[in-house]
């Protein structure tokens, strides 16, 4: 993943890190080696479902769903068919 950092005398810089690597509120300047905090930027919501997105610019909660609320038609249920190449 990518994230920001804020060096006090360079300014932002980014840096990829793998899951696995230690501290990700810290890192140092690649150019000047000073000690830098990491910066929290807006998540970017572009690629989003535009139902999803509109509800969250507009800070919607979301909300807990059960099953015989959801509208729509009912999936057919298959029936497992016969192998014939299947010994059983």
């Amino acid at each position: 993943m990518i994230y920001s950092f804020s060096c006090p005398s360079c300014g932002p810089f980014e840096e990829r890190h793998t899951s696995s690597h230690g501290d990700k509120t810290k890192s140092v300047c690649p150019v000047c080696k000073e000690p830098a905090k990491r910066i929290f930027k807006v998540p970017n919501t572009f690629s989003m479902n535009a139902t999803v997105k509109r509800k969250v610019d507009q800070g919607a909660t979301p909300t807990l769903t059960q099953k015989d609320q959801l509208q729509g038609t009912k999936r057919k249920q298959n029936k497992p068919t016969s192998r014939p190449w299947q010994i059983g």
